[in-house]
C-alpha cells in the first residue's frame, strides 16, 4: 500500500485536500511531528515508536512543508499531484522514498531538497542570462 508522510502541513484546506485524495487513491497518510524529523525515513515508514537516539538529531526541526511519497504506483503518483494541482494546493518540497535516501533522516532529506531547489534556481537564472546575452 502506498503511503504519504506529511511534514508541517498547517493549512487545514491543504491538509484536507491531501487526505481526501489519499483516501480516494487508497493511500495511507500520516503526519510526522517536528520532533521526529531527526529519525531515518526507514524508521518513520516502519511506524515504530519515536527513537530517542536520533542520528543527526542535533539540528533544529525544519518548518517547510514537505510531502514524502512511498510505494506509490506511477498512476497514483500522477493522480495525486494532478489532483492537488487542480485544487490549487501546492507543496513546494516533495520527494519519493528511494533505496538511496531511505537511510537519510527527514532533516537530511529536507536539506538535500532545499539544495537541489537552489541549484535549479541558479541554473534557470544562468540559462536566462545566456539567452539574454545572445539577443
Amino acid at each position: 500500500m502506498g503511503e504519504l508522510l506529511l511534514f508541517n502541513i498547517q493549512d487545514p484546506e491543504k491538509k484536507t485536500a491531501i487526505r481526501l485524495t489519499a483516501l480516494r487513491l487508497g493511500l495511507r497518510c500520516r503526519e510526522i511531528l517536528p520532533e521526529r524529523q531527526g529519525e531515518t525515513l526507514e524508521a518513520l515508514l516502519s511506524g515504530a515508536a519515536a527513537n530517542p537516539a536520533q542520528p543527526e538529531g542535533e539540528r533544529e526541526p525544519f518548518a517547510d512543508e514537505l510531502m514524502l511519497m512511498h510505494a506509490l504506483s506511477q498512476a497514483e503518483f500522477h493522480e495525486l499531484l494532478d489532483t492537488l494541482r487542480r485544487e490549487g494546493q501546492s507543496i513546494r518540497l516533495k520527494a519519493v522514498v528511494t533505496e538511496h535516501n531511505r537511510k537519510w533522516t527527514a532533516q537530511r532529506l529536507h536539506r538535500e531538497l532545499c539544495a537541489e531547489e537552489e541549484a535549479m534556481k541558479r541554473w534557470k537564472q544562468q540559462t536566462r542570462n545566456k539567452k539574454h546575452k545572445k539577443k
